[in-house]
């Protein structure tokens, strides 16, 4: 990123990041404000810019936060901050703080009303503690990171995340739940700040976990939430902020041009493996285009990182010396769990895997050191990244440059059961140095894989991922022959219709997903209504319509029907209404609000989607969800962010 002008930041009026409570104003409580509808206990927190009040609700005897701002002169301020608050409302999700009213009183202080969380913030837990353990770390920023994906698939931007607007509450289970606060307040305030503080180019929020593109004015997105997380993140892990000046205008300026540090320039002697240096370091990328694109992405790399950093062999990859050379660091992180999980994966294997399944303790497995001289591999992306899921021996070369003389690795294993090969170079012919192993799941989405003969020598196989394979109708029925196979997932494949006739041959088929396949037709899916054993359907991103369910009735087991992004209409409603089904997805269709009243009387559904259905109007919807008591229905509109 180019460097800024000095210019561009000189008239930057902002609060110290760690004043958690920088956007209350110093009004006294005035009961007579909510008479009738809440009673003001007192006041819990006030600031520059407002005041927060503890309150009960006398009829439902009920506890809730008031948030008031100062007094507001201008009603285009007023309109924004309800349009703001009214979406702010909608969001419903565990890990968001959930609006429940919102208004301007007499005198033209906004306010909103808010669950009220008796928690701890996380920057009184940062400021107590200093910094907080890799796991607890991973484990908040999952919650954050997935509250955080929800609020912008609604189009709500947080704008000003920061330790201050995080709330942790200790579960009865000991567990921690995540609440994430102050949704829009900082837009809201940017509008109502003094005149002479709001000229063209200024910036207003909190300096220490503000985006580049933000501290220069610029227009924002999820990225830069995901750059406040980032610095969420580092603060945790370091106890350091990853930037800050003697001034909120040198804070501003290093987060605009200075690269960020690592993690280990801060964190004293404390080493941290290689994929969460990385992952941090992503998120703090100048440009936006170079940081994680969604949030969605974010929590999924966080989750991968912390299935790895919670397995058995955690403890072993933490007292490992980090090398200085780059080649070397990447190698014990990418490599070095093989040498960790040759010492536990047999005594992992007695304790957590049942004992019908196959444990090798007769035969010393080799080290990663070793493997990579005996196998001369220079590239140690080559190399598995062996973890324990759910107790279960596991091995993940998803994305790395593996190919299949790599896969010659496993001939000497025989407890793997579950294997990610997802975006690697490896193709059909690799498969046989697999066909000894008690596999049960396998990944092979985004290869060179094609033909699929091998893996009939496989009979323990349940579940297999095909996505944005080569794989074609021909080269899948070597599937038939798996006696066990319960699960196949292929989207964006050359399928055709030839393909349902091998899915109807295979003798154990339950869950069948097939997407963005556009050769299929609608005479060709009606025949999955053969498959009598289906309990879950998915048929997502295809070209049919009706014509393709005159039969689905017939699938009596079936629990979970996905039809989103389909052209089905409401003709398809009144057969589906009759179904014994759990779920069903209808985002993304043709149905209309006269034909989801057909779905009223579904008294076992527990969920229901109906995202970005232009026909589908929000009271039919609530109407709906009336009669559909205990089942959870979505309906929203495609995200935009405003």
């Amino acid at each position: 990123m180019a460097s800024h002008s000095l210019e561009k930041i000189k008239n930057i009026n902002v609060e110290d990041a760690h004043d958690e409570q920088s956007f209350f104003v110093g009004e006294k409580p005035v009961s007579d404000e909510f008479e009738g509808r809440y009673e003001i206990l007192e006041e819990i927190g006030k600031g520059g810019m407002g005041v927060v009040y503890k309150a009960r609700q006398p009829a439902l005897q009920k506890l809730y936060a008031i948030k008031m701002l100062h007094s507001v002169h201008n009603n285009e301020t007023i309109l924004r901050f309800e349009r703001e608050a009214k979406a702010i409302s909608k969001l419903d999700h565990v890990n968001l703080i959930t609006s429940h009213d919102f208004g301007v009183s007499a005198d033209g202080r906004p306010y909103m009303v808010m669950d009220f969380i008796e928690g701890t913030s996380l920057a009184e837990i940062i400021s107590r503690d200093h910094k907080l353990p890799l796991r607890q770390t991973l484990e908040i920023c999952i919650q954050i990171a997935r509250g955080m994906a929800y609020a912008h698939a609604q189009g709500v931007l947080h704008r000003d995340l920061k330790p201050g607007n995080i709330m942790l509450i200790t579960q009865p289970n000991g567990g921690t739940l995540v609440k994430i606060i102050d949704f829009g307040i900082a837009k809201v305030i940017e509008e109502n700040a003094p005149s002479n503080l709001t000229q063209t180019g200024d910036v207003f929020g909190s300096p220490y976990y503000m985006s580049p593109e933000q501290a220069v004015g610029r227009g924002i997105d999820e990225r830069s939430d995901i750059y406040s997380l980032g610095c969420v993140m580092y603060e945790m892990l370091t106890g350091v902020l990853p930037f800050r000046g003697a001034s909120a205008f040198e804070t501003l300026y290093a987060h605009m041009n200075e690269k960020a540090p690592t993690l280990k320039l801060n964190a004293l002697k404390e080493q941290f493996p290689v994929p969460v240096e990385k992952l941090v370091a992503k998120a703090l990328a100048k440009e936006r285009n170079d940081r994680w694109q969604s949030m969605t992405e974010f929590e999924n790399e966080l989750n991968s990182v912390f299935k790895v950093l919670d397995s058995p062999f955690k403890a072993l990859l933490q007292n490992i010396e980090f090398e200085t050379p780059n080649f070397i660091k990447l190698k014990v992180w990418e490599c070095a769990a093989l040498g960790a999980l040759i010492m536990t994966i047999l005594v992992a294997s007695i304790l957590f895997w049942p004992t019908s399944q196959p444990v090798v303790h007769d035969k010393p497995l080799v080290s990663a050191q070793q493997y990579l001289k005996e196998q001369k591999l220079d590239d140690p992306n080559e190399m598995a990244r062996l973890v324990i899921m759910n107790g279960s021996p596991s091995v993940a070369l998803d994305a790395l440059d593996c190919n299949d003389d790599a896969l010659k690795f496993f001939k000497q294993r025989n407890d793997i059961v579950k294997l990610g090969l997802s975006g690697t170079s490896i193709t059909g012919s690799g498969l046989k140095y697999l066909t000894h192993l008690p596999l049960r799941q396998l990944f092979l989405n985004q290869t060179g894989v094609s033909e699929l003969s091998a893996l009939v020598n496989i009979p323990t196989l349940e579940f297999i991922e095909l996505n944005k394979s080569l794989v074609t109708s021909e080269t899948l029925a070597s599937l038939i022959q798996l006696p066990n196979l319960r699960s196949v997932r292929a989207q964006e494949d050359s399928l055709n219709d030839d393909a349902i006739d091998v899915f109807l041959k295979m003798p154990s088929l339950e869950f069948l997903w097939i997407g963005k396949n556009p050769e299929f037709t609608d005479a060709g899916i009606d025949k999955l209504s053969n498959a009598t054993r289906l309990k879950t359907l998915r048929l997502t991103n295809l070209h049919i319509g009706d014509d393709s369910l005159k039969n689905i009735d017939r699938l009596k087991n079936l629990k979970v029907l996905d039809l989103n992004g389909t052209n089905v209409t409401d003709n398809s409603l009144e057969k589906i209404s009759h179904m014994q089904l759990r779920e069903l997805h209808l985002s993304s269709t043709n149905v209309t609000d006269e034909g989801i009243r057909k779905l009223s009387n579904c008294g076992t559904l527990d969920r229901l989607t109906l995202n970005d259905c232009p026909k589908v109007s929000q009271k039919a919807v609530d109407k709906l969800a009336e009669s559909l008591a205990h089942c959870k229905v979505e309906h929203f509109k495609k995200a935009r962010f405003r």
